[in-house]
């Protein structure tokens, strides 16, 4: 950016800050400057929103109002009423979520070496599911699905609700060709996540992520299970 400004005439040749965009963005806002906002750090109080300024006609409707009950969400309520049913039917496997970590922000800092960050994840579940699996704190453990399947060191905890694993997303970079990313241990959940017209939400096209039953298992090491035999 301060490269491209620099050849520009009459343009300064002194490094860009991000004070200098941000005092840009006010001005195309016409609001406040970033003289007052700093002369204010509690904030600048703005005023009155005029009426049909922020809607007006951005809703594309052929009425201009807003549908808060749209025919594509009226349609979809059978199908999440029978999801919502099967989560309420007792199974041997858990179900799937994600999960974020503060330090990593779905891996967007993982290839910043100034960055200090987690240098890996574990799955999560309750003592109960891990007590029914004999599995232990730090005890690897495999998440399987149709999909495919992953190994992880797991965190056993309270805080997450029976019958649910959680595996915070954003990792498995080996194949990445990101120069620290992908020296990161870690595994990709989405290898264990179906994928697929019949796994996307009809009335959004998002695919769904969550919520997808996976069966959890201890992995034994050939040293463990030869102890096991003595």
């Amino acid at each position: 950016l301060n490269r491209g400004l620099s050849k520009i005439p009459g343009v300064s040749k002194h490094p860009v800050k991000p004070e200098h965009l941000l005092s840009l963005l006010l001005k195309w806002g016409n609001k406040v400057s970033l003289k007052e906002l700093t002369a204010n750090p509690q904030g600048v109080l703005l005023g009155p929103t005029e009426p049909h300024s922020f809607l007006g006609k951005r809703v594309p409707t052929k009425n201009g109002k807003v549908q808060l009950w749209p025919e594509k969400l009226i349609t979809d309520l059978p199908r999440l009423n029978t999801l919502s049913d099967s989560f309420l039917q007792k199974t041997d496997q858990l179900y799937l979520i994600g999960q974020r970590d503060r330090r990593s922000h779905n891996s967007w800092m993982h290839n910043n070496p100034r960055i200090k960050q987690a240098s890996t994840h574990n799955a999560i579940i309750n003592t109960i599911d891990a007590k029914q699996r004999n599995i232990t704190e730090q005890d690897k453990i495999e998440i399987c699905s149709a999909q495919g399947h992953i190994v992880l060191n797991v965190h056993i905890t309270d805080d997450i609700t029976p019958g649910v694993i959680a595996v915070p997303h954003g990792w498995g970079h080996q194949e990445s060709g990101l120069s620290k990313a992908a020296k990161l241990p870690g595994e990709n959940i989405n290898k264990v996540i179906p994928g697929g017209s019949q796994n996307m939400e009809p009335a959004s096209g998002q695919a769904i992520m969550v919520g997808h039953l996976v069966t959890v298992k201890k992995v034994v090491t050939k040293a463990k299970a030869a102890t096991a035999t003595i």
